[in-house]
């Protein structure tokens, strides 16, 4: 069931929204700034980064996102 699961940037931040979390892009329009088309987790209420934030700002692609909002998931079931 986990290969189901949509990875779209809707779809993951949904899921980072049910959990307290919100999901940020970065805004960078110029292909060569290693910003571009990264993200970060964070949480909303701090503005405190959770994972993704490293010497160049946003540091995570879609797929590690989605990776981590799992674990996130998982986590906190328990």
């Amino acid at each position: 069931m986990e290969a189901l699961m949509p990875t779209t940037e809707s779809a993951v931040g949904s899921r980072l929204k049910r959990r307290g979390y919100a999901l940020s892009k970065s805004r960078s329009r110029t292909k060569s700034d290693p910003n571009f088309g990264q993200f970060h987790i964070y949480d909303p209420f701090t503005n405190f980064v959770v994972d993704g934030c490293g010497n160049y700002g946003f540091m995570m692609s879609l797929k590690e996102v989605n990776e981590a909002s799992k674990a996130i998931e998982r986590n906190s079931r328990m």
